[in-house]
């Protein structure tokens, strides 16, 4: 095993609303609490980030990347929680491992918010786990979409750059 070039330095939830979309009986019990399955479901993420002007003496590049997911009361399968969640991490990734500075921005973007994504669904299923219909484990994803060089115009790692995602509807099988 290695350290990867891509490290974490700093991640922190900036907004977290979390809550039932319809409002429990609490005055019996539960029944049994099924695994929601998100087909169908309405799901929006989106992602940004931004780069800090580079130093010529470093040997890593500095980038924030921050992390949006919601759930809303729409789609075929409307999930059990409303969720509004908002995550922002600092990363720094190293020079050498990735020389080519376009290169760096999308493997920086694309691992940065796989792994806010990975605290944020371990947030939202423990923010859930004790609510009355039952936690609610997020599907895993990826994020090769968001990478700044896909993006239809040119991609500058020297500029701050702003990609919000496009609403993804899941079908059931």
């Amino acid at each position: 095993m290695q350290p990867s070039p891509l490290q974490l330095t700093d991640l922190f939830f900036v907004h977290s609303d979390i809550r039932p979309r319809i409002e429990p009986d609490v005055t019996s019990l539960p029944t049994s609490k099924e695994r929601f399955s998100f087909n169908n479901t309405v799901i929006t993420t989106t992602v940004e980030h931004a780069i800090a002007p580079e130093d010529d003496e470093s040997p890593v590049s500095r980038l924030l990347v921050t992390l949006r997911f919601v759930l809303e009361d729409e789609g075929d399968a409307p999930p059990p929680y409303l969720v509004d969640v908002k995550c922002i991490g600092y990363f720094t990734i190293h020079k050498s491992a990735f020389p080519d500075p376009v290169k760096r921005l999308d493997v920086g973007v694309v691992n940065g918010a796989s792994m806010l994504y990975g605290s944020l669904r371990e947030h939202i299923f423990n923010a859930t786990a004790r609510m009355w219909y039952g936690e609610m484990l997020l599907p895993s994803v990826n994020f090769l979409e968001d990478a700044p060089s896909q993006n239809h115009q040119e991609a500058q790692p020297d500029v701050p750059v702003e990609k919000p995602r496009k609403t993804r509807k899941q079908k059931s099988a």
